[in-house]
């Protein structure tokens, strides 16, 4: 049996692949809100945002159906129309 869980209606993932991290509990993202393209994390459990990284309004932040993926020391990418962003902690 499929069901739904959670929905939130706040968040537009318009066409990329999103990941999910058990480690982290979070689902990432390529998303856009308001013409800006962003970086979203929601928790898996609940669907509350996680954050949210404002990447900016320029059409190369199209994820244009590229998957986003969880890399080394949790950094997390996304392709994009021109090549790949990437978020992670400086520690």
């Amino acid at each position: 049996t499929v069901r739904s869980v959670w929905v939130n209606p706040t968040v537009s993932f318009p066409n990329g692949i999103p990941c999910m991290s058990a480690q982290t509990n979070l689902v990432y993202n390529i998303g856009q809100k308001q013409g800006k393209w962003t970086f979203d994390a929601l928790d898996w459990t609940t669907g509350e945002m996680a954050f949210q990284y404002v990447l900016g309004s320029q059409i190369n932040f199209n994820s244009a159906y590229a998957p986003t993926e969880v890399g080394l020391n949790g950094a997390v990418y996304s392709g994009t129309l021109v090549g790949m962003v990437g978020l992670w902690n400086k520690r």
